[in-house]
């Protein structure tokens, strides 16, 4: 690995990688891609649970979320996601690959989900 001028190339004999490295406030998530995620659903109830205050419910805690977004990605539920906030959430721009694989993961049976209305569910059967 050699960094030079905060650019990190990845090498071997055969080929060299050019890894951008952010070098700006904020760090490498000024150039990487951003996914919004508000936490773990379950986590929030954990917390709820474990101090005893309700209001760490997520479903006491959704007001607030959708009150911060505008939100136009791909999962327009008006149950779980807000408009008019200060918070822009659009739709990525994905790589053909990237769709192919989405569209491979469907035939195989996965639900590409909202990873924001009832939290992390690993089995693609669910």
């Amino acid at each position: 690995m050699l960094r030079i001028h905060g650019f990190i190339f990845i090498y071997s004999s055969l080929q060299v990688s050019f890894w951008p490295a952010g070098k700006a406030l904020g760090g490498s998530s000024n150039i990487n891609g951003m996914i919004y995620f508000r936490g773990n659903v379950q986590g929030f109830d954990t917390i709820a649970n474990v101090t005893g205050n309700a209001a760490w419910r997520m479903e006491n805690m959704l007001h607030i979320f959708k009150g911060m977004e505008d939100y136009n990605g791909y999962f327009e539920d008006s149950k779980i996601h807000g408009k008019g906030g200060r918070l822009s959430i659009e739709k990525s721009h994905l790589h053909p690959c990237s769709v192919q694989l989405l569209k491979a993961a469907e035939e195989l049976g996965y639900k590409i989900r909202d990873p924001n209305s009832d939290g992390p569910i690993t089995d693609g059967n669910q």
